[in-house]
């Protein structure tokens, strides 16, 4: 049989993570979904982050981080801030990295008609 897990992401709390976490804990949900922005509030402070998590029985499931993946030049840019995120999913124990475009491609491709 399978095992599902489920999270709930804290894009309806925007920025604030700690009305975020109290919700999401109390609600008995066993994990959440944040943005990257939280990557870079705690940065070199991992321990604080995971003591919030842990202090609401919840797990990181999983960061969302957004680049302006279109923009020519920026991969290397793109890449190491992804690596910093990896890192830090690393020193929390959460294994999952959600990578999206922050932004709609500036040229829309055209859709081919058949």
């Amino acid at each position: 049989m399978a095992t599902f897990r489920c999270a709930v992401h804290q894009i309806t709390w925007e920025r604030d993570l700690e009305k975020a976490l109290d919700d999401i804990g109390a609600w008995g949900y066993p994990g959440t979904e944040t943005f990257s922005y939280v990557v870079q509030e705690f940065a070199g402070r991992e321990a604080e982050f995971k003591a919030m998590l842990d202090a609401r029985g919840l797990q990181l499931a999983a960061p969302y981080s957004d680049d302006n993946m279109y923009e020519i030049d920026s991969e290397r840019e793109t890449i190491e801030r992804n690596l910093e995120i990896v890192r830090f999913l690393a020193a929390v124990g959460s294994d999952v990295l959600v990578y999206g475009p922050g932004r709609p491609r500036p040229d829309p491709v055209e859709p081919v008609h058949f």
